[in-house]
């Protein structure tokens, strides 16, 4: 029975999966993203400061910054940003207006934070 109700869901996903996401749906999917970059960023800081003894959380927490700042280009397309129709959003209008320059922040992050992954694997503080 539970091969079969697998395998039914394999069959019904794809075509579900398979439709674009609606622009409110893109504006909800990229907050949740950047929701947990923030909580990684927040995490990291504690730690940093003295505020968590979790230590052996620094990397992970600079993976995951690191994977996350990849996806970011991706999840402000057209249509997603301020002043269009059923679209709520805190994103400035300038990501869609200065694209070039927008490139070039989240280029400097991905560059950043895979530094940030280099120094937390040497496992030295001070980096």
């Amino acid at each position: 029975m539970r091969r079969l109700l697998a395998l039914s869901l394999l069959l019904v996903a794809p075509p579900a999966l398979s439709a674009p996401p609606t622009a409110p749906q893109t504006v909800k999917y990229r907050n949740k993203v950047m929701d947990g970059l923030g909580a990684h960023m927040g995490a990291l800081g504690m730690i940093t400061k003295g505020e968590s003894d979790r230590t052996g959380d620094v990397l992970a927490h600079a993976e995951a910054i690191a994977a996350l700042s990849k996806t970011i280009g991706a999840l402000f397309p057209e249509g997603t940003g301020p002043g269009v129709a059923g679209v709520e959003t805190e994103a400035k209008a300038e990501i869609w207006t200065r694209k070039d320059e927008f490139a070039a922040a989240v280029k400097q992050l991905e560059t950043a934070s895979d530094a940030l992954v280099a120094a937390a694997q040497t496992n030295d503080p001070a980096q």
